[in-house]
């Protein structure tokens, strides 16, 4: 069963995307794709901190590999899981981005919540997918 990170941009602002693309650790795809929904110049602004950190390119690397050997070695399911926990591990690691991530759910998690809201706008006219 896959898992996704359930995202949260209500706290997210510039200053809160320059904080994250600074840090000096590899920054997940997981969390830059969230980022990105709100400013699609996240990847941009990273690789322009890499001038004056070329090591955060390798720190960036290291997780694209990783799950690229994993995915040549047909293991979709770990390679799925890694990213997730790597992602979850940053925000340990980094607890003042934990706001941008609501928790984790499973897929068919989503899709229960999704067939209950349908009820609930069948029977009581309330829309809410997500």
């Amino acid at each position: 069963m896959s898992k996704n990170l359930v995202k949260n941009t209500e706290s997210i602002d510039d200053k809160f995307i320059e904080e994250f693309v600074r840090i000096p650790s590899g920054l997940p795809i997981l969390l830059v794709n969230i980022l990105d929904e709100i400013d699609d110049k996240v990847e941009l602004k990273r690789m322009e901190i890499y001038r004056s950190h070329p090591e955060f390119e390798e720190l960036d690397k290291k997780e694209i590999e990783i799950t690229s050997q994993l995915l040549k070695e047909g293991k979709f399911k770990q390679a799925e899981e890694f990213q997730l926990q790597y992602a979850l591990d940053f925000l340990k690691e980094y607890p003042q981005f934990q706001c941008m991530v609501k928790g984790v759910e499973s897929e068919l998690d989503n899709d229960f919540r999704i067939m209950i809201n349908s009820i609930k706008e069948a029977f009581f006219g309330e829309f809410d997918y997500f």
